[in-house]
């Protein structure tokens, strides 16, 4: 995995809170998921917040943002979508076996929207 941006569209293995408040320890399947903010850790690596990425239309409590149709398709994602922004998981992008990079390789980006 290259060093993680803003704006980057990975596939990673994401764990839901709802599955982490079951007792589950990873995610279920890779989705695409947004890499919004990245942080400082205490070790001095980076710290990426991931946000959730899903076509399904998000829950009435769930905060979201939905991703206009042209920044979706520049993903490749399926339209509509939402970036998931009330919860998110981190993870060291460099080692983890949770990123499934499985688009040639290539991080896709969205554009400042």
């Amino acid at each position: 995995m290259i060093d993680p941006r803003h704006g980057d569209v990975i596939l990673y293995s994401y764990l839901w809170a709802r599955e982490h408040d079951r007792g589950e320890a990873s995610g279920r399947k890779a989705r695409p998921t947004c890499v919004m903010l990245i942080l400082a850790g205490n070790d001095g690596k980076p710290k990426p917040l991931l946000f959730p990425i899903t076509s399904q239309p998000p829950r009435a409590d769930a905060r979201s943002i939905q991703i206009p149709e042209t920044e979706a398709r520049r993903a490749k994602l399926y339209t509509p979508a939402w970036v998931i922004v009330d919860e998110f998981n981190t993870d060291d992008l460099a080692t983890s076996w949770a990123v499934k990079l499985s688009l040639g390789d290539v991080c896709l980006r969205f554009s400042n929207f």
